[in-house]
């Protein structure tokens, strides 16, 4: 009889073992990603997309955005215009013909799917070297940090020209460096503005799907 009782107790064994390796394996019901992302834009796909037409196409200029999510549920999301030469990122001089503009927003995200939606940044840090632009005064080199905490701002305010700045977080939303759709004015609301992505997870690339602002 005793050991007719063990054998009956291992099936009840293996089924507790199985529904607990489920239940880590599903994460508790809440899925998070570990890995980079990229998606690229070429200078006829900005200069197509934004306003900024002329200095993309002469001096020749991509963009390479990155997200890095992490376990623990916070992204690392960084939007790069930069200028190449044989593959490598040129670094802009005032007698060159680059430049390089590079946002980076940290934050939390959640899963939905396929989908990873990017809620509104904690922090940017941010940098612009217009090279030659700015040595012809058309641009303001700059760089600095924003904060984003309890609904309000603080930090750096981007001045890219003598009679024009911006908040960092305004760049947040559009897929491109040179978008400004973010409205980061005293009714803004953050919770409303999140960017939802589709994973590749084979290429390890993404693309936009969804472009929310605080429209609702």
């Amino acid at each position: 009889m005793k050991n007719k009782r063990i054998s009956r107790c291992v099936p009840f064994f293996l089924a507790a073992a199985l529904l607990a390796a489920m239940l880590a394996g599903c994460g508790g019901g809440n899925k998070t990603l570990d890995g980079t992302y990229t998606a690229t834009f070429s200078s006829d796909e900005i200069t197509s997309n934004t306003f900024h037409n002329g200095f993309v196409t002469a001096l020749g200029a991509n963009e390479v955005n990155t997200i890095t999510f992490t376990s623990d549920g916070n992204y690392t999301y960084t939007k790069e215009l930069h200028t190449e030469a044989d593959g490598a990122v040129v670094a802009p001089s005032p007698e060159g013909m680059a430049l390089l503009v590079k946002y980076t927003f940290t934050g939390t995200y959640t899963v939905d799917g396929g989908n990873a939606i990017l809620n509104f940044p904690a922090k940017c840090d941010f940098s612009e070297d217009w090279g030659p632009l700015a040595a012809q005064g058309m641009f303001i080199n700059t760089s600095g940090t924003y904060a984003w905490e309890n609904g309000a701002g603080s930090g750096d305010i981007v001045q890219c020209k003598e009679d024009e700045s911006h908040v960092p977080m305004d760049l947040f939303t559009g897929p491109y460096v040179l978008d400004n759709l973010t409205t980061s004015e005293s009714s803004f609301n953050a919770d409303n503005c999140k960017v939802t992505v589709t994973l590749d997870d084979s290429a390890k690339t993404f693309t936009y799907v969804i472009v929310n602002t605080d429209d609702e």
